[in-house]
């Protein structure tokens, strides 16, 4: 199964300096978000395809259209935080804080459940088993923040496909993101700045080679003109390349690929027969 997923955030929302946890500065910039979600969403009609979108609590709070628009095209909607903080910056109590505001919000605008998250930056790492406990106590039960041959809190290697975390008698069903080790050098190379920079047959012939692959985006993978906003030259370049061509690459993989939503997946997957690790 090959999954499709965006991170809905707008251009600004980076780890890049001056922007990382800056809110006051996010509310004086011009915002891309509107167009860069249309954009997103013409292609996966032209297409029938549905995605997951793990969206901010910050851009449903200031563009509440832009997640209703998304949920009433049919797509899932997830979480991604309310300020798009790396989970090791916050202790416990502000984790679940944030990630509470990000579901009210959000369920407040859709009328449905929200049951799925992402961390910002895939940031949930080896010792912050206190996040997938706060995400369990608050409803939510559908992770992918993970990664793939990493290591979290004592299992070692994680799989490359979907597993299931047992926490206090609990279960996270996590669909983890992809690694791939390309000469020592670990790469992400179906998604995000990667995805620009590959070639889209060597993406084919990956999705077409693999029993899962997680693929995601952000909305300004795709805009050709926001890369000028940034007033770094290195962050100009770092976000201009590959935008030219990535929304016909992805208009092309998503008629070839068969993408799903994370939703969907779900749906699909016989979960006792996925491994299940006691944390």
């Amino acid at each position: 199964m090959n999954i499709l997923t965006f991170d809905i955030e707008d251009w600004f929302h980076t780890f890049d300096k001056p922007y990382y946890n800056s809110p006051s500065l996010w509310n004086t910039l011009p915002s891309a978000i509107e167009s860069d979600v249309s954009r997103i969403c013409d292609i996966l009609d032209e297409t029938n395809t549905k995605a997951t979108f793990f969206t901010l609590g910050w851009i449903a709070k200031h563009h509440p259209a832009i997640v209703k628009k998304i949920s009433e095209k049919g797509h899932q909607i997830g979480l991604h935080s309310y300020l798009h903080q790396q989970v090791g910056h916050l202790n416990e109590k502000e984790f679940s804080s944030d990630l509470k505001k990000n579901i009210e919000v959000i369920e407040e605008i859709i009328g449905q459940k929200v049951k799925s998250f992402r961390a910002p930056g895939f940031s949930l790492k080896e010792t912050e088993q206190w996040a997938l406990e706060s995400m369990l106590e608050l409803g939510v039960n559908i992770d992918s923040s993970l990664i793939s041959n990493e290591t979290f809190n004592g299992i070692g290697s994680l799989p490359a496909s979907p597993f299931r975390l047992s926490i206090n008698g609990k279960e996270m069903y996590e669909f983890p993101q992809i690694k791939v080790d390309i000469f020592s050098f670990m790469f992400f190379y179906l998604s995000s700045g990667y995805f620009r920079l590959t070639p889209k047959n060597i993406i084919k012939r990956a999705l077409e080679n693999k029993d899962y692959t997680m693929n995601y985006f952000h909305p300004r993978d795709f805009n050709t003109q926001t890369h000028k906003l940034f007033s770094s030259p290195l962050l100009k370049l770092k976000y201009r390349i590959g935008t030219k061509s990535a929304a016909r690459k992805l208009k092309q993989l998503c008629k070839q690929a068969d993408y799903i939503s994370i939703d969907q997946a779900n749906e699909l997957i016989n979960w006792n027969d996925t491994p299940l690790f006691e944390l």
